[in-house]
């Protein structure tokens, strides 16, 4: 977890790599380093860890893509914020909004850090896109059912936005109704009767669509952080390149001691009489 953390306050290098491995893509020539990960703080220049491109005479600034969200849970920008994301786009960026409640801010700049500092003071989340892990939540009832934000938020500050090797979504639905569909995440936590349950393995998508596997119930609170942070740490570690979780998870077959269970496969016959 701890690891995780530290690379955790690199995630928004380059705007959607860490320090030091895509940062060509957006910024050019730009130096980029690793964050010292117990002196930087809050400041997101800090946190960034790459230096910003020398603008030259003639040269057009370097695109920085970045995603920008009200909150994990929280759904609704003010209108401050939404001038403001007018305001970093202006005539040369361009804004692209998401199923996933979060605005894509791609704006040509030499001063990425910068930005980032801006958005952040304007109280968005600022995480990057692309091959990370990304955290997602249910608006909680209109933050009516609250119990499960501290969890989502924590989250979010300890996994959200690190590498990964496919993009890889953690959902957390805040009751057991589960209707923000966390059981078909790659990741799905669902709290429910005071405690966490876990799915892994789902897949939204294609022709052989499936839910998530439910591999626990109930797993207290002071617990299901750090599963769900190991979890994310082996699948990076041991991940094969572009491999999607559900397809890592298959692979190994257990993960963190939880053990994938091929789904039956449902055969349709149609009957002669035709019911």
């Amino acid at each position: 977890a701890a690891e995780l953390a530290a690379e955790a306050l690199t995630r928004l290098a380059a705007g959607g790599a860490l320090a030091g491995e895509a940062a060509s893509r957006w910024l050019d020539a730009a130096a980029s380093g690793p964050a010292a990960a117990g002196a930087q703080g809050a400041s997101g220049a800090a946190v960034l860890g790459v230096a910003a491109a020398v603008p030259v005479p003639g040269r057009k600034a370097p695109l920085f893509e970045i995603g920008v969200s009200p909150g994990v849970g929280n759904k609704k920008f003010t209108a401050a914020q939404m001038a403001l994301l007018a305001q970093c786009a202006s005539e040369d960026g361009e804004l692209e909004y998401t199923p996933e409640h979060q605005i894509i801010l791609r704006v040509p700049t030499f001063e990425p850090e910068a930005l980032v500092d801006e958005l952040r003071a304007a109280n968005f989340i600022v995480v990057p896109i692309g091959d990370v892990i990304k955290v997602k939540a249910c608006d909680f009832c209109n933050l009516e059912k609250d119990d499960a934000v501290p969890m989502a938020n924590h989250l979010q500050d300890v996994i959200g936005g690190l590498s990964a090797p496919k993009e890889t979504s953690v959902a957390l639905n805040g009751c057991g109704m589960a209707c923000y569909g966390a059981v078909l995440e790659d990741i799905g936590i669902v709290y429910r009767k005071g405690g966490y349950d876990l799915f892994l393995g789902g897949k939204k998508f294609g022709r052989n669509a499936h839910p998530a596997q439910p591999v626990a119930e109930g797993i207290p609170g002071d617990q299901i952080g750090g599963i769900v942070e190991r979890i994310v740490a082996e699948y990076k570690e041991k991940g094969h390149p572009n491999e999607r979780f559900h397809k890592f998870f298959k692979r190994v077959g257990v993960i963190q001691g939880f053990r994938h269970v091929d789904a039956p496969v449902t055969v349709e016959v149609n009957p002669v009489c035709g019911d």
